[in-house]
């Protein structure tokens, strides 16, 4: 939308705010906001966290773990600052307390029987993109443990990778104006998935006792070459690595004729591994969206 430039006085240039975007955020006189330049030297305004409170209530009528992690998750990327939760009377305090536990930055403030307060407690200024990166460093930590056959605990990994992904999307949430603000969701969405499936694969390998054999460890490395490579086109936002790396992927892909006849198809965990593959290609194509000048 367009605003117009407003002289006052000598010196001072002034523009409006749009009215339905101060409704809807309840701006009023003496508020905060926060004005930053961007790389292209566009002004970006968002609000101000220390006069701004986002709260909800909600109520939990099932007793599932995973339902009320997304309900809660849900709410936290969203970027609510407080929540009012009641529960069913089958819900312990301990099944809360574990789901708040992974939602970066939240804590239960106040709890009573049925029902608890949870509030974001930490000072919401992290960059997403140094977030984003965490989730790459995590995904070749686990990627190195299989290849080596560690005994590690990779549900230990999921969670945090599943942390930082949340986390992630709520700063970008808080920052909507963010250039490529939808391209970095997909990429944290992917990362999510590639290094939850990853963890979830060889903890169930470990659990087993299975150890990768000679030809599945030589699939792994060279998968971790192409995801060292995906890592460092994030980092340097290099648009011709990140393109060189998506046509290897499709290459690859097209190569395996969905897996008939290829060395993947004689691993037992072949089918994953193609996965893993088309993870990382979907991957490829939004970074290079995102190191396009």
């Amino acid at each position: 939308m367009k605003r117009k430039v407003i002289k006052q006085g000598n010196n001072t240039l002034t523009i409006t705010l749009p009215r339905e975007w101060i409704e809807k955020n309840k701006i009023k006189a003496g508020d905060e906001i926060d004005v930053a330049e961007n790389q292209q030297h566009n002004l970006e305004i968002g609000l101000n966290e220390s006069n701004y409170s986002k709260t909800k209530e909600v109520s939990l009528k099932y007793t599932d773990k995973n339902y009320i992690k997304s309900v809660l998750a849900a709410l936290y990327r969203e970027g609510c600052t407080e929540l009012k939760v009641k529960f069913h009377e089958d819900v312990s305090s301990l099944d809360i307390e574990k789901v708040v536990d992974e939602l970066f930055g939240f804590e239960i403030t106040e709890q009573a029987r049925n029902r608890c307060t949870i509030r974001f407690v930490i000072n919401e200024k992290d960059d997403p993109e140094k977030t984003i990166t965490k989730i790459f460093q995590i995904i070749l930590t686990i990627i190195d443990a299989a290849i080596a056959s560690e005994k590690i605990d990779y549900m230990y990994y999921k969670k945090k990778i599943s942390m930082f992904k949340d986390y992630s999307m709520r700063l970008l949430n808080s920052q909507a104006s963010k250039e490529n603000y939808s391209e970095m969701r997909l990429v944290s969405f992917i990362l999510d998935q590639l290094g939850g499936s990853l963890a979830a694969l060889f903890d169930n390998l470990n659990k087993k006792g299975v150890i990768l054999d000679k030809e599945s460890r030589k699939i792994m490395e060279a998968h971790k070459e192409i995801f060292n490579k995906l890592y460092d086109s994030w980092c340097k936002k290099d648009f011709d690595l990140s393109s060189e790396t998506y046509l290897e992927l499709r290459k690859r892909l097209i190569g395996l004729d969905y897996m008939e006849n290829t060395p993947y198809d004689k691993l037992k965990i072949g089918r994953f591994l193609y996965y893993h593959l088309e993870l990382m290609y979907a991957l490829s194509s939004r970074l290079q969206g995102l190191n396009a000048k």
